[in-house]
């Protein structure tokens, strides 16, 4: 029988990150959240999958916890994609980015510190 080959350039790490998705050039901002991502797409989940068609240009946000990054901060990361497809089945989109994720913008998210 025939063995499967995944031809994908990147290696896809199965995930559960916190996204947002805005649709360009619109206003319409969507949470859901990733999970596998690869340097170059990611399959978000999103009980508002609906509002996507292929093709769509979107703006994406990952929020990256310190544990994952083992960094002191969390990591925000925004980058450019394309809504490569809409899977009703599995409630959201797949996307591929413009860019590699290690080239997204990356901002720092201050952990809030407990007060006594």
């Amino acid at each position: 029988m025939g063995n499967s080959v995944d031809s994908r350039d990147s290696p896809r790490i199965r995930t559960n990150f916190l996204a947002k998705i805005k649709i360009m050039p619109t206003s319409t901002e969507v949470d859901g959240v990733a999970i596998n991502l690869s340097q170059s797409g990611a399959f978000i989940s999103s009980t508002s999958w609906s509002a996507f068609q292929s093709n769509d240009q979107a703006e994406i946000e990952l929020l990256l916890p310190a544990e994952f990054t083992g960094q002191e901060d969390a990591l925000l990361l925004r980058g450019q994609a394309t809504v490569k497809r809409v899977e009703r089945d599995r409630w959201g989109i797949a996307v591929e980015f413009h860019k590699q994720l290690k080239t997204f913008d990356v901002s720092r998210i201050k952990k809030a510190k407990a007060t006594t």
